[in-house]
């Protein structure tokens, strides 16, 4: 193979093919055929000489997107499993100020001063349960029932995660499933 020489007069060598092969110094040279023969040569193999295998075996073009959809839903998990995995105390229930009247008829509450206090509350056995806090014990509760919220959401978002994992990697599954034996074989 001789050397290419384009309008702009570089020359790039023996046996290679000059950068201004596709035009870009205004000539107006062909495409080297070389080039096309190499890179269509394993399509040209596989589809002429094993026409059966290469239509039988080709999966579906959703097939890579479906793959690349499961690896970004499996690289979000470890976000969430750092919050599951965190170890500091967390307290069932929900901290709030609760603000209610007593009863008594001469009492402020009853002229719409209510009685306020902060409190727990959860439910057991299917029983909602009111849990009073000490004014010392606040801030440590506050912080605790916090992390039970943040344990929760981030649990919920795992089942989700795990329910798209299992959405996106049933229909990989059916498009590599192969029906054997061939229709029309009889059993043996």
């Amino acid at each position: 193979m001789e050397a290419v020489r384009g309008n702009c007069g570089s020359d790039t060598g023996r046996g290679s093919v000059s950068r201004c092969w596709a035009g870009a110094c205004g000539s107006r040279k062909a495409e080297p055929q070389i080039f096309w023969t190499i890179s269509l040569f394993p399509t040209f193999l596989l589809a002429n000489l094993y026409p059966n295998w290469y239509t039988r075996f080709r999966l579906n073009g959703d097939f890579s997107a479906l793959r690349q959809k499961l690896w970004r839903a499996y690289k979000a998990l470890p976000i969430t499993l750092r919050v599951l995995q965190r170890d500091r105390p967390m307290v069932q229930g929900s901290f709030y100020r609760l603000r209610r009247k007593c009863g008594k008829p001469n009492c402020r509450c009853a002229r719409g001063e209510l009685h306020e206090s902060w409190v727990i509350t959860r439910s057991e056995q299917g029983k909602d349960r009111i849990y009073a806090v000490p004014a010392d014990l606040r801030a440590q509760l506050r912080a605790w029932t916090a992390e039970y919220r943040r344990y929760q959401r981030a649990r919920a978002v795992l089942v989700k995660r795990h329910l798209a994992l299992v959405q996106l990697v049933d229909p990989i599954a059916q498009q590599r499933l192969r029906t054997w034996p061939p229709q029309g074989r009889p059993p043996a």
